[in-house]
């Protein structure tokens, strides 16, 4: 059985309540994780993040929740590779547990032959889907042709696959989400559960990403962001290139 790592800021405690509650009924092992609050940050203290490099791959600043999320993800693998466990799963507080979770992963903890491998449990997106497996509790798992697919909200992971994630990771210059679904940059093997294992609230709004002040995060103009048009194309080029080549997705 894996350990459950769930990302949690201080100040959000019905949140952690909330969690924990559910964690407990559903007989999870859950390990709280203190998120990283960006907002409580300058961006010149930010860590391992290249703000020039962030700009000119998406068209605009990063915002200091997307700060706040990369690195409170990085804690939480670092975390699970400090428990020595050879499977884990990261969550989001804001996550809705359900029975399916711990059976789902049991699974995946049994069968896995890939070293390398993640399994993401939510997505906002699944376009294009190759399925990679026969359905394990009504669920496939596949690659998305096409992306981002967004969301970092769950998902389980190999210790080794942590090992390279985490390298390839540092330094930051894009959205945790999209980094963690990066196949053909970080050389870990990136599938993903349709439909979601695991879901969000409606209307949920994430606590790390709410910004203080006035500050202006908007894109740059149209003529400034050719290098993020070709960073995009490229990236989508790279995606095609990487999921026809991939191997098949095998379990036990």
């Amino acid at each position: 059985m894996p350990n459950y790592f769930a990302i949690n800021l201080d100040r959000s405690h019905e949140r952690w309540s909330a969690l924990s509650e559910s964690a407990l009924a559903y007989k999870i092992n859950l390990t709280r994780v203190a998120a990283v609050d960006g907002s409580l940050l300058n961006p010149k203290e930010w860590e391992n993040f290249d703000t020039e490099k962030f700009e000119r791959c998406n068209g605009r600043p990063a915002k200091p929740g997307e700060y706040g999320c990369y690195r409170s993800h990085i804690n939480a693998l670092n975390m699970f590779l400090e428990s020595g466990q050879p499977t884990g799963v990261i969550i989001e507080d804001d996550v809705v547990l359900n029975s399916n979770l711990s059976s789902f992963c049991d699974f995946l903890d049994e069968n896995y032959e890939n070293e390398l491998l993640i399994v993401r449990l939510i997505s906002h997106r699944i376009p294009w889907f190759q399925k990679q497996t026969p359905q394990v509790l009504g669920h496939a798992i596949g690659r998305c042709w096409f992306g981002p697919t967004g969301s970092s909200a769950a998902y389980w992971i190999t210790r080794n696959g942590a090992k390279h994630l985490l390298k390839k990771l540092n330094p930051g210059y894009l959205p945790v989400d999209i980094m963690i679904e990066r196949s053909w940059s970080h050389g870990v093997d990136v599938v993903q559960t349709k439909p979601n294992l695991l879901n969000l609230p409606a209307n949920n709004v994430s606590v790390i990403e709410v910004h203080k002040g006035n500050t202006n995060y908007a894109k740059f103009r149209w003529y400034k962001r050719f290098p993020t048009y070709y960073f995009r194309t490229v990236e989508l080029l790279r995606r095609f290139t990487y999921i026809a080549r991939s191997r098949r997705i095998n379990f036990k």
